[in-house]
């Protein structure tokens, strides 16, 4: 904290949130709110599992036809279990049944679309604009999908569905984490992630009760048409608006913000970063040394990250037991990864936390081959000694995968300067996508061996480990607001950034209205 010939109390951004609280009643309301949007996006993501079973079929109960209960796809005409499922309202089964792990891919191929591109959106027009077109376009696509009358209708729909939910995640996690001060930013990354797996918990009874695919759909998406009427409320981010050199916006955010939480925000004045930023761009990821390395660790973690998380979320059908308890266990065990993971993050760091919870889901993959289960105890109905070791094995390594999602939103909003975090942050996102994408397809070769995909789960996440001890330590740092803070900072050492914001004070710094009280 510096002060002006005014005798102003020139400060940063990180220091002017800690003055209005930088863990009060707002930051409170606005986790509650944004954290509910994440809810929604969870519901409409694990939805998938139950809405695109694997069909089954039977003979036509009339005998119009010639039928092999043992072959009946070879029949000119078959008859749906389950009548109210996808796969029979759009007949994939048989030679069509492809087309169900075809959706998950093109839903991701939107996840993967909408964590770029609103990233972009994000850090060139602010958090807010991009909130409000996810929200629109989330509650369009949803509803579309509940209604399409048509299969490849239905996957357009999923599509942009993918699009709205990664950036959603996206930005509502970015715009939750930047109004919080340096001490609490930790804990409310990691709490954050917690909705995720609420979301997750809360479909599966959901989807135990409504049998009908439409509905489900409809169900998922109906809880964002109420909270959408409170978007207005949300204010832009002050660190967004400072960058843009709109000081007086950046007050009003803060002034507001001590208002909730019956701070004083008097004779301030707010310190400009110390170069010239501009406008986010691919190229700027790769204009210094130091944000390269980080772009490309971060984006090999991230895809690791949502590789192994989605194949083990899809691998849930194929363990002991019932498929809507599996679900609600595999996602319950989220919630103390979130926990435990944020405790880690204070207390040993965020680069020993990374390195820890993705090596624990790779050990805990490679040890699936200890237990091959066999051949008469491969259907999911079969119990056997073999299969509950899996069973327990896959809700470890879910619990660590987890933790690893946790730590990476975390250390990556810390890693990249504010003028690119949330373009850094999308392409990072879109290399999970990536992995999420790849990961039905790697399952698909358990047909050959079951050790096939828990191999590949388990050596690329060993490999994301020993990549995550090439990164810096962030904890208890401070943000950084440039591409040239952070260079200058890791080359020379923090020392030299604190040196640099002394020579601020001679500074021309813009005179804000005072906050009234």
């Amino acid at each position: 904290m510096q002060t002006t010939d005014d005798n102003k109390q020139a400060i940063s951004i990180d220091e002017a949130i800690e003055q209005v609280g930088g863990h009060g009643r707002f930051q409170v309301l606005l986790f509650l709110f944004t954290g509910a949007f994440w809810i929604v996006t969870a519901m409409q993501t694990m939805a998938m599992p139950f809405m695109h079973t694997t069909p089954e079929l039977s003979c036509p109960v009339d005998g119009s036809t010639d039928c092999d209960p043992n072959n009946i796809c070879a029949a000119a005409k078959h008859e749906f279990v389950h009548p109210d499922t996808l796969a029979a309202d759009f007949d994939l089964a048989c030679g069509r049944q492809w087309l169900l792990g075809l959706i998950g891919s093109v839903f991701f191929a939107g996840f993967m679309v909408g964590a770029g591109l609103i990233g972009l959106v994000s850090d060139r027009s602010g958090r807010k604009k991009s909130f409000y077109i996810c929200v629109a376009m989330n509650i369009l696509s949803g509803f579309g999908s509940s209604v399409a009358p048509v299969f490849w209708m239905y996957a357009f729909c999923r599509f942009f569905t993918g699009v709205a939910a990664g950036g959603l995640s996206l930005v509502t996690y970015v715009l939750c984490t930047e109004m919080f001060g340096l001490v609490a930013r930790n804990w409310a990354g990691s709490l954050f992630n917690t909705s995720w797996a609420v979301g997750a918990m809360l479909i599966c009874p959901m989807a135990y009760l409504i049998t009908s695919w439409r509905w489900l759909s409809f169900a998922a998406t109906a809880p964002a048409v109420f909270l959408c009427f409170f978007s207005p409320l949300i204010p832009e981010s002050p660190r967004w608006l400072l960058l843009q050199h709109d000081e007086q916006g950046a007050a009003a955010v803060l002034c507001r913000v001590a208002n909730i939480n019956k701070k004083e925000w008097t004779n301030v004045v707010l310190i400009q970063p110390a170069m010239d930023t501009h406008k986010a761009s691919l190229f700027e990821l790769f204009r210094y040394s130091t944000v390269r390395k980080v772009t490309f660790i971060m984006a090999f973690i991230w895809f690791t990250t949502g590789f192994v998380y989605y194949g083990l979320t899809m691998n849930i059908s194929n363990l002991s037991g019932n498929i809507y308890v599996n679900g609600v266990i595999a996602a319950a065990v989220e919630v103390p990864a979130s926990i435990i993971a944020g405790v880690l993050l204070d207390s040993i760091g965020r680069k020993k936390t990374m390195f820890g919870s993705v090596t624990l889901a790779g050990i805990c993959c490679l040890s699936f081959i200890l237990f091959d289960v066999p051949a008469d105890c491969v259907h999911p109905s079969a119990t056997c000694v073999e299969k509950t070791a899996v069973r327990y094995l896959a809700m470890v390594g879910k619990f660590g995968i987890s933790a690893s999602f946790v730590v990476i939103y975390a250390y990556a909003a810390e890693l990249f300067p504010t003028v690119v975090r949330n373009l850094g942050m999308g392409i990072s996102s879109q290399a999970a996508r990536v992995g999420g994408i790849i990961a039905p397809l790697v399952v698909l070769l358990s047909q050959y061996s079951p050790s096939i995909p828990l191999l590949c789960f388990g050596v690329i996440s060993l490999m994301a480990g020993a990549l995550s001890l090439m990164l810096p330590e962030t904890l208890g740092k401070p943000l950084y607001e440039t591409l040239e803070e952070q260079q200058a900072a890791q080359a020379l050492g923090y020392v030299a950034l604190v040196a640099e914001e002394t020579a601020l004070t001679d500074m021309k710094r813009p005179d804000l209205t005072p906050c009234a009280a």
